[in-house]
């Protein structure tokens, strides 16, 4: 269960189907308060957010997250663009820091492994299509 955190509406469209196809479970939302809020009740496996998250930013998210102690084991996964790209995702105990524009063929897969969780076959097939490329 994936729980992602985006205000732009087409980017969380886009990840949210990219995801879908893959297969995952995804839940939605456009602030980092109602990531907080949906975190503690559905319990996800991990947080997609983008750092520049609307009302708490994905690194302040990160910090509450790491603090609570209902959601220990939840990873968190940051990303944004490329001039963001100088956060220090490490100081809040991100799982790591993906830079925009994020390959939507790629992302399940990555976020499958963060989890440790095997990937299923349509997302293993796409991750043998790319290296083959």
């Amino acid at each position: 269960r994936i729980l992602l955190g985006e205000s732009d509406y087409s980017t969380r469209e886009l990840l949210t189907l990219a995801l879908k196809h893959s297969g995952l479970e995804v839940i939605v939302a456009d602030s980092g308060l109602q990531v907080l809020e949906l975190a503690r009740q559905v319990h996800p496996d991990l947080i997609l957010a983008n750092v520049m998250l609307s009302k708490l930013g994905g690194c302040e998210l990160c910090k509450v997250v790491r603090a609570d102690q209902q959601l220990t084991d939840t990873k968190v996964v940051l990303y944004g663009s490329p001039d963001e790209g100088d956060v220090d995702w490490r100081s809040v105990s991100a799982e790591c820091f993906l830079q925009k524009p994020i390959n939507v063929r790629l992302i399940a897969g990555l976020l499958l492994k963060v989890i440790g969780a095997e990937a299923p076959e349509i997302v293993a097939s796409e991750l043998r299509v790319l290296a083959a490329e």
